[in-house]
């Protein structure tokens, strides 16, 4: 991409221009009324210790042919590599989330722009993907894992939600759902 249009319909001119409209459109776009999230973990719960088992099996399931994040490290690097040094990692990973302190580079993500159709001059034709760091994937991995096994556990979730969930399929979910209105 060389060139966009400006919101008064001029036309960028140079790589700076070019990342000032970019970054406008998408910081409107992602803006909330509501303004920033802020977290603060409650120190008085206790962090569950994240496992080598777990990392290694998130690591395992990764796509092993998948752009690298602003840390440009391959994921089937990590993939192929990951039970050597998935006990260090779990130990950092911990006192990382003890310690309420992860590093910007971790969670640092590279965006790209994919074009969609249409106008190319018009920033809205373009969708972002975020490319993040392959060890935040990994961890992210495990948590989500978490939260899932943690929510079927304590049917959390109606059987009406089938995206998404292990041995659960939105097209059989469908097919169900059709065969009811008959």
């Amino acid at each position: 991409m060389v060139h966009l249009q400006r919101p008064d319909g001029t036309i960028t001119d140079s790589a700076a221009e070019l990342m000032d409209v970019t970054a406008r459109f998408y910081n409107d776009l992602y803006s909330s009324e509501a303004g920033a999230h802020t977290y603060q973990r409650d120190p008085n719960i206790p962090i569950n210790r994240i496992t080598a088992d777990e990392l290694i099996a998130a690591g395992k399931r990764m796509k092993a042919n998948t752009a690298p994040g602003a840390d440009n490290i391959p994921s089937k690097a990590v993939k192929s590599t990951i039970s050597t040094f998935a006990g260090r990692l779990a130990d950092a990973f911990y006192g990382l989330l003890e310690e309420d302190n992860m590093p910007p580079e971790l969670l640092h993500a590279k965006t790209i722009l994919l074009y969609k159709k249409g106008n190319r001059l018009d920033i809205g034709n373009y969708r972002p993907i975020s490319l993040l760091p392959v060890l935040y994937k990994i961890l992210t991995r495990v948590i989500a894992d978490r939260v899932q096994t943690s929510a079927e556990n304590t049917h959390a979730l109606p059987p009406e939600q089938a995206g998404f969930r292990r041995t659960y399929s939105t097209r059989i979910q469908q097919n169900a759902t059709v065969s009811c209105l008959h």
